[in-house]
């Protein structure tokens, strides 16, 4: 906020105060826009960030531009076309420059979402195979929980229905019994 808060109030200047004065002061803020560029740019560099490189480049660029006009501006420099547009030159250079760093960050996020994406499908084929173990445990637990229970109610079925054959064949002994006791 405080570099946005300078360039407005150098703009602010340039309306309100006398026209050498102005450039005076906008020339300020174009060098402290230059420094703050170059030590972005270093600071980049101690992070080994390609990006920084090509934005130090292009700071550079245009410092170099603005040096070789004002060299020409000052008479220190030839009358040659090449030094009266070498500002422009520098900020076009500048401007390219700034937009392959831009590229080259899009294309380096892409491929960290690509890495990212690859991760997460990765993760979750593991915790699918997961699920799927606990699943199958789960499974067999209450399969061999449930199997005594069936065991348990058929065989109570099976108790059932030989305590009635048991029970009827000895009303039927006893029946038959009775009947040999009143025939004899």
């Amino acid at each position: 906020w405080g570099y946005f808060s300078l360039h407005f109030v150098s703009a602010a200047f340039v309306v309100l105060l006398h026209y050498s004065l102005s450039i005076r002061i906008v020339s300020l803020d174009g060098v402290v826009f230059q420094i703050s560029q170059l030590m972005l740019g270093i600071y980049g560099l101690k992070f080994r960030n390609r990006q920084a490189r090509i934005y130090l480049f292009s700071s550079f660029s245009f410092g170099i531009g603005g040096i070789l006009f004002g060299a020409w501006v000052r008479g220190l420099l030839p009358g040659l076309p090449i030094f009266e547009y070498a500002m422009q030159m520098g900020s076009a250079l500048q401007m390219l420059l700034l937009a392959l760093a831009l590229g080259d960050r899009m294309a380096q996020d892409e491929i960290s979402q690509e890495k990212d994406a690859a991760e997460i499908l990765k993760v979750e084929e593991q915790l699918a195979g997961e699920l799927k173990s606990r699943v199958f445990l789960f499974s067999d637990i209450v399969h061999h929980l449930n199997n005594p229970l069936n065991y348990a109610r058929g065989g109570v079925i099976v108790l059932r229905n030989e305590y009635k054959r048991l029970e009827e064949w000895l009303i039927g002994a006893v029946d038959g019994d009775a009947r040999e006791i009143k025939a004899l």
